[in-house]
């Protein structure tokens, strides 16, 4: 339902239905619901509210979240300043076939020393690992 009011741009008709369903675990309503608040689709700009519902999905692993997340980091859009955690987020989107993620994880690494390159890609890869 939440998809057809959107389609309508009714998104304060279809923030709800995403709210009971991303509440339900769904990682695309998460998601949705976190772009409904970023951008102020049919609720209130939020974002701490945007941040949360990000995260959620993008820890479930959807691959459109975590794109988006790496850009908030790199940005300071809704989160912390952070390039090394850009950089994880966007790898771990890359990895998982977000071509945008991939342009945007080879930038990322352009910009960062070795260091923060490899640190970016160990926690990568811990979070790769402790999902199995």
């Amino acid at each position: 339902m939440a998809a057809l009011f959107a389609r309508a741009k009714k998104h304060d008709r279809a923030v709800p239905w995403w709210t009971r369903a991303a509440e339900q675990g769904d990682l695309e309503s998460q998601f949705n619901l976190a772009q409904s608040y970023r951008l102020g689709l049919g609720v209130d700009k939020d974002e701490a509210k945007a941040f949360f519902w990000l995260l959620k999905a993008a820890e479930g692993g959807l691959a459109a979240a975590q794109s988006r997340l790496g850009l908030s980091y790199a940005t300071g859009e809704g989160a912390a300043l952070d390039m090394v955690e850009a950089a994880k987020w966007l790898e771990l989107a890359a990895l998982a076939g977000d071509t945008a993620a991939a342009a945007n994880w080879a930038h990322a690494k352009r910009t960062m020393g070795p260091a923060l390159q490899a640190e970016a890609d160990r926690r990568a890869q811990a979070w790769l690992r402790a999902r199995k």
